[in-house]
Order: C-alpha cells, then structure tokens, then sequence
C-alpha cells in the first residue's frame, strides 16, 4: 500500500512538473542547461510582460506549417481556457523550418505584423550554423526588447527640441549685446587690406547614398498571417527556413 502511495505521488509530481516545463526538445538539440537557462530567460519575461510562452524542437511537424504546429502543441500542454496572449516558437527539424505563433491582439500587432524579415535576420543564421541555444536566446532577447515601453520618437524629439530652445534662450539672455556698425572700419584700417588673390572654396558637399538590397541565403521568411488550429482558436504566424 505505501508502495502504491509513494508511486502516485511521484507520478503526481512528474505532471505537476511536465505542465510547467517551458521548453520542449523533443529533437534533443539542447543540453541541460541550456534548457534551464532558457526557462530562466522566459520566466522572466513572461513575469515582466505578463504573457506565456513556450519554445519547442521536433522532427516530426506531423506535415503542418511550422506556426500552425507550435499553436497546436502548445493547445496540448495547456488546459481550457488558454492564455489570453501568448508567443510560441518552434524549430521542426524535419522540414527545415522555424514558425512563431502568436496569440492575443497586442502580441500579434507587435511580431506577427511588425516587420517580416527579422526574424531571418536575427535567428536564421544562428539556426543554419546549429547553433540552436543562440537562435533561441536572440528570440527571447528580440522579444524581451519589442515588449518593453519605450518614448515614441516623436515625442522624444519634441521633449529635445523644447529643452535645446530653452537653453538657448538663457544664453541669449546672459550674452553682451554689440551694437550695430555699418562698416568693419575699426578692424581694417584704411589701405591696409590689398586683396591679390581669389578662389571658391565649398565648405559643404551633399552625398545621395542608396542602399543596395542583399539576398539573404541563411533563409527566407514568410509574410504574417492569421490562421486558425484544429480547436478553433484563432492566432497570428510566421515562418521560415534556414
């Protein structure tokens, strides 16, 4: 009886855990540590940001897009009802693929339509040399950064501009005043400046650059998109290869 009391418990203790886990590897692309610093990386943000997330490698994408199969995974470690937001990201190794999914109207407004290609600029080339602890921990830290508040430009600028005026006025204000001359007599005594030579010479130049696009070769990235999982519930995506 205390045999079957102690395996339950353990059992017991083994769900409770497994629910909580945050990173699964199920293509084992990471070492323990890894993993926990991960876990450590995300626990952070989701205390700060106040959203969840889950990281997941496979080899068996069960033929779905790579966004459409980090949704649905994350539906099978979560109960009813989910999160409000949410941000799930997975490498499926079979196909070659990395997708985000993105659940809640802020958090899609802010990755899933924010800028389609960074996610090949930031994680791509980590992912195409193995390096799978570093595309990840660039993902977390690329979130991290898109979530926290910062001052629109605007209003930076007109914060600057008000305080840069306001500095110059005092010093206006504490300058001596010369009075106005009609001519520059007392600094050129007459017939003492004889002018025998004169040139241009241009204190400014303007240069046009253009930027030339480069093909990116660590992989391509797809447009954002709003998709449904197989339960109903409704989340933005991308995805790419590497």
């Amino acid at each position: 009886m205390k045999k079957m009391i102690i395996i339950l418990l353990l059992l017991m203790f083994l769900f409770i855990f497994a629910s909580y886990a945050e990173v699964y590897d199920l293509a084992n692309l990471l070492s323990e540590q890894e993993e926990s610093l991960l876990n450590n990386q995300m626990e952070q943000i989701k205390q700060t940001h106040k959203l969840d997330m889950m990281l997941i490698t496979t080899n068996e994408s069960l033929g779905k897009e790579a966004d459409l199969f980090a949704a649905e995974f994350y539906e099978t470690k979560r109960s009813q009802p989910l999160p409000e937001e949410a941000l799930i990201f997975t490498i499926c190794m079979d196909i070659r693929n990395y997708g985000e999914a993105a659940r809640g109207k802020r958090i899609e407004k802010k990755f899933t339509y924010s800028n389609d290609s960074v996610l090949d600029d930031i994680i791509a080339p980590h992912l195409t040399q193995g390096d799978y602890f570093e595309g990840f921990k660039s993902y977390l830290q690329y979130v991290d950064e898109q979530l926290t508040f910062r001052l629109p430009i605007p209003i930076i600028v007109v914060v600057s501009a008000t305080i840069s005026v306001m500095i110059v006025l005092m010093m206006i204000k504490q300058m001596k005043h010369a009075k106005p001359k009609d001519t520059a007599n007392q600094y050129a005594p007459l017939n003492t400046l004889n002018l025998s030579r004169r040139e241009d010479i241009y204190l400014y130049k303007a240069v046009k650059r253009e930027r030339i696009q480069k093909s990116n070769s660590s992989g391509s990235s797809g447009s954002g998109r709003s998709f449904s999982s197989s339960s109903g519930n409704s989340y933005g995506g991308r995805s790419g290869k590497f």
